[in-house]
């Protein structure tokens, strides 16, 4: 059986079949308590508090000022990016912002993004949503090379199949974050240089 560091670095896959392939070896969500990256600062501790930056205008409904669920769709799919705030510095934060409106600019035709804004979330929060007694959501440590405090927030695999599941999930994520919204210069005025 491969280790979690294998599934998620080595296995080649992505999307709803690295879920799968993680649900089929580490059931669970065991690889929650393992590195899950080359780049691992070490697992996700339950006291954390994880940032999703919001990207405007797609994350918003404008007309009411709020985070529309739809922001957090991508986790219906594969899963969710997220920063961990106690490990994070203001460079990362800054690169990870860059990235995203670079996205939108790279789009055919080009997309204005603009990141004004961040929901916050504590990982024992995210990690105690259940359905039915079960488990939802796992909150794993996938570092990057350049943004060693990336986190992923993953359901499990037999979710993605169902929509009314897809649906539960994306709502309970949007509860979860929207309660949490700051401004971006609030964030990462909080973090070390």
């Amino acid at each position: 059986m491969p280790t979690c560091l294998e599934c998620f670095c080595e296995s080649g896959l992505d999307g709803r079949d690295l879920v799968k392939h993680i649900d089929a070896n580490h059931p669970n969500f065991a690889c929650e308590r393992a590195n899950c990256s080359h780049h691992s600062p070490g697992p996700v501790a339950d006291d954390e508090v994880l940032a999703f930056i919001l990207i405007h205008p797609l994350h918003y409904d404008e007309e009411r000022d709020v985070v529309v669920p739809d922001a957090f769709q991508e986790l219906t799919k594969r899963d969710l990016s997220t920063i961990r705030a106690c490990l994070s510095k203001k460079s990362e934060a800054e690169r990870t912002k860059e990235k995203l409106v670079q996205r939108g600019k790279d789009k055919i035709p080009p997309q204005l993004r603009l990141v004004d804004e961040v929901c916050v979330a504590r990982v024992n929060e995210i990690r105690e949503s259940s359905e039915n007694d079960r488990r939802l959501l796992a909150v794993y440590d996938t570092a990057l090379e350049d943004i060693p405090a990336h986190a992923s927030i993953f359901t499990r695999s037999d979710v993605l199949e169902s929509r009314l599941l897809r649906k539960i999930v994306r709502n309970k994520v949007h509860e979860l974050f929207s309660k949490g919204r700051l401004t971006f210069s609030d964030f990462i005025n909080g973090l070390p240089e």
